[in-house]
């Protein structure tokens, strides 16, 4: 195992042990990059912060059901994107008056909205692990962890071009491998995916 998933695995258990500094340790990290990324979807400053602190509360209370195989970053900007994209999804519902809710795929709003979530991690997890290990790896640093360019390019030791290339084309294939595969998600959640990738 590489140090970085030795650490996440420590991390893991940490906070399987309902570990409080684990906790405020993992918060300090990645609560920037996870707001940017929820910023970019819902466009409204406060509502990204409400949807901010509900990410790492569900983050809390799931804390017994997280497994060492799983990524911490991982698991915050698939749960904090599934978050957004529920509050715009509401927000499309509110607003809909000439379609009908079917034709949009709406879940019920009793859906389990964890197993959800859970759902669509392993299905984005799944596509970015086709990704070639630079591609994917810039990808990561860009369009999970928040990171500039810049700083990704640093991180690589390649150009900051190079990098741009790389996110691009890796959100033209996740966008294509979903599109093509049909991996279950909803014309909606299709939409912001799209969104997303393009944000």
């Amino acid at each position: 195992m590489s140090a970085t998933g030795t650490a996440n695995s420590i991390l893991i258990a940490q906070l399987n042990n309902s570990d409080d500094a684990a906790f405020e340790a993992v918060y300090h990290q990645y609560h920037q990059a996870i707001f940017a990324n929820i910023l970019r979807l819902v466009k409204q400053q406060h509502k990204a912060e409400d949807i901010l602190q509900d990410v790492f509360i569900t983050l809390w209370e799931s804390r017994f059901k997280l497994t060492p195989q799983q990524s911490v970053s991982g698991w915050l900007f698939t749960t904090s994107y599934f978050k957004a994209l529920e509050y715009l999804r509401r927000s499309v519902k509110e607003n809909i008056t000439l379609l009908s809710e079917e034709q949009y795929e709406f879940p019920d709003e009793d859906t389990d909205l964890e197993d959800n979530y859970q759902q669509k991690l392993s299905i984005i997890t799944s596509v970015m692990e086709l990704l070639p290990p630079r591609k994917r790896t810039a990808f990561q640093l860009c369009r999970v962890e928040g990171k500039s360019y810049e700083e990704a390019a640093a991180m690589l030791e390649i150009s900051v071009e190079s990098v741009r290339d790389y996110v691009k084309t890796s959100s033209i294939f996740i966008r294509k491998h979903i599109l093509e595969n049909n991996t279950g998600i909803s014309f909606v959640g299709l939409y912001f995916i799209n969104l997303y990738l393009h944000s």
